[in-house]
């Protein structure tokens, strides 16, 4: 297109015609139009008959008065645990003083948390138009539920560690974990009550209260309560562990097929019952293993 007008009206056709440019349903058109001449002296008619306006500057003398002092925005957040401030310069003093800026605060009911160090800093940088946290509440510290601490595995079989030198024995390797009647197997660890927070505006934030166990609800077979109610007691010699979150002392001990690597070497203070060989596997046992 440039290069068609160029050679229609030479190098300045910018001078004679005019280009507009519109864009409708994804395409691109563009209209040449000649430049309209204005007669002169009819754009001085026009110019002579337009009402002419004249436009008065106000009086600012007020506006410098009232702010030729520094002001200071206070800005609480919504949950009250920080306040900020926004100096706006006056124009004769740009700064406020340290206690401008604590009545500012105090009016706004900011009464707590006050970082002090922040605002002199703040005064001798200067900063102006910049929001400065100069207030922070205190959080609550969180309570600790009442829980359940077990003295024994929960599946009633430890590991044995093996040492470095030993030679390695599957037999020995799981090893039955045995208590004796009064053994304490599981303790209350009571409840921690948390501590109250407060807000910049001196408000408290109370700390949520903790929840509390009953330690009888984890009693199950062969087991008391001690006298404070805090301990679980075996009543019995035996293996404790822990089924449907209550803890037990197996009196007796089954083993429901043979002896083996599977069961391990079996060291009870109680009694065993043996419902397979109890000299080792069954020669069918021991095909079914190879």
């Amino acid at each position: 297109l440039l290069s068609i007008l160029e050679k229609d009206y030479g190098p300045n056709w910018y001078d004679k015609m005019t280009i507009d440019i519109t864009e409708s349903a994804g395409q691109i058109e563009a209209v040449v139009k000649p430049i309209q001449n204005v007669d002169p002296r009819t754009a001085f008619e026009r110019i002579s008959s337009a009402e002419i306006k004249t436009a008065f500057l106000p009086d600012l003398s007020d506006i410098q008065q009232k702010h030729s002092q520094p002001s200071i925005v206070v800005e609480l957040s919504q949950d009250k645990m920080s306040a900020k401030i926004i100096i706006i310069p006056g124009f004769e003093r740009i700064m406020p003083t340290l206690d401008e800026i604590r009545k500012a605060l105090s009016d706004s009911q900011i009464v707590y948390g006050i970082d002090e160090e922040t605002i002199m800093s703040a005064i001798k940088e200067q900063k102006i138009f910049t929001e400065i946290c100069v207030a922070r509440g205190k959080e609550p510290i969180p309570s600790k539920d009442a829980c359940v601490e077990f003295l024994f595995p929960e599946s009633g079989f430890v590991c044995e560690k093996q040492e470095e030198d030993e030679r390695f024995d599957p037999a020995s390797f799981y090893k039955i974990f045995t208590c004796k009647r009064g053994d304490v197997l599981a303790i209350k660890i009571p409840a921690q009550y948390g501590e109250d927070g407060f807000t910049v505006t001196g408000e408290t934030v109370k700390a949520a209260k903790p929840k509390e166990i009953n330690l009888a609800s984890f009693a199950g077979e062969n087991v008391v309560l001690s006298d404070d109610g805090n301990k679980i007691v075996a009543t019995c010699d035996g293996q404790p562990y822990l089924k449907n979150g209550k803890v037990n002392v197996r009196s007796i001990l089954l083993v429901e097929g043979d002896l083996g690597y599977d069961t391990g070497n079996i060291d009870f203070n109680a009694s065993v019952v043996i419902r397979g060989n109890a000299e080792g596997p069954s020669r069918s046992r021991l095909a079914e293993m190879c």
